[in-house]
């Protein structure tokens, strides 16, 4: 089911509902306000860079998550590019808290 937001007011489309659904992994809004660029900035990070994140954000180093998810140091660091530009984050440290802080507001 697409976003309806758009018919109205830009102002109002900035803001919809928050008590979240999971309806076959789609994110449906009620109640209180998440804004629209917090969806769009949690809906972009895969499962896999949620995974990614959850092991940074436990301590581990490139090398422990390229061996804890079989996949190479390489791979770690392509995803932990695109964390950084879909967070706009700077470092490890900067997108765990931004992450953590978007997925409290959303999932809360």
């Amino acid at each position: 089911m697409p976003w309806l937001i758009t018919s109205y007011p830009p102002t109002l489309s900035q803001l919809i509902s928050k008590s979240l659904f999971r309806v076959t992994g789609n994110l449906y809004a009620l109640n209180t306000f998440v804004s629209m660029n917090d969806l769009e900035m949690y809906s972009k990070i895969t499962l896999r860079k949620k995974e990614i994140l959850q092991l940074v954000n436990n301590g581990a180093t490139d090398q422990e998550i390229a061996l804890n998810l079989n996949i190479s140091i390489n791979t770690v660091k392509t995803h932990l590019k695109e964390i950084y530009k879909i967070l706009d984050a700077k470092n490890r440290t900067q997108a765990c808290l931004i992450y953590n802080n978007l997925k409290n507001t959303i999932t809360s």
